[in-house]
C-alpha cells in the first residue's frame, strides 16, 4: 500500500513539474508536450539541425517523428501546425513512441483537434502506459 501512495506522490510532483509550454487547459490539470526533450514555445533550433531531424523523419526514425511533432505544435523553425503535429504524434505512436502517445491523448483531450475526445484519449493514455510513460499514468489516474 505505501508503494501505490508513493507512487502517486512522485506522479503528482511530476506533473506540478511540466506545468509549462502546450498544456490541457480545459481541465483542472496542465502537462506539457515536449518538455521532457528541453522544449518549449520559447526554443529555437538551427537550420542544420532542422535538416537532420527531417532526414530521421524521412527514414521513419521514431524519435525524430515526435520531435518533428514538437517542432511543428510550437512552430519552431516552420509554421505552427497543432493538426501536423498531432498527425506526427499519432505516427510516432504507432511506432512505440511512449511520449508521442501521451502527447496525442493529451491533445485529444484538451481539445485541440476539435471537440474533446475523453474515451480516445484514455485508450492513447492505457497505451502510454504499457510503453511505461508515468505522465500517461498519472492522466489515467485523475481522469477517473
Amino acid at each position: 500500500m505505501i508503494w501505490f501512495y508513493t507512487t502517486v506522490l512522485f506522479l503528482s510532483c511530476y506533473a506540478a513539474v511540466i506545468h509549462r509550454a502546450f498544456a490541457v487547459k480545459r481541465s483542472n490539470y496542465d502537462i506539457s508536450i515536449g518538455l521532457e526533450q528541453g522544449i518549449d514555445s520559447s526554443s529555437s533550433i538551427s537550420a542544420d539541425t532542422l535538416q537532420r531531424i527531417l532526414a530521421g523523419v524521412e527514414s521513419g526514425n521514431k524519435e525524430n517523428i515526435y520531435f518533428y511533432g514538437i517542432l511543428k505544435l510550437y512552430g519552431l523553425s516552420m509554421n505552427k501546425d497543432e493538426q501536423g503535429a498531432a498527425q506526427q504524434f499519432l505516427r510516432a505512436s504507432k511506432l512505440g513512441h511512449k511520449q508521442a502517445t501521451t502527447a496525442y491523448g493529451t491533445m485529444l483531450l484538451s481539445g485541440a483537434l476539435g471537440q474533446p475526445n475523453f474515451v480516445e484519449a484514455l485508450a492513447f493514455f492505457r497505451q502510454g502506459v504499457q510503453l511505461g510513460d508515468m505522465v500517461s499514468l498519472f492522466l489515467l489516474i485523475v481522469s477517473y
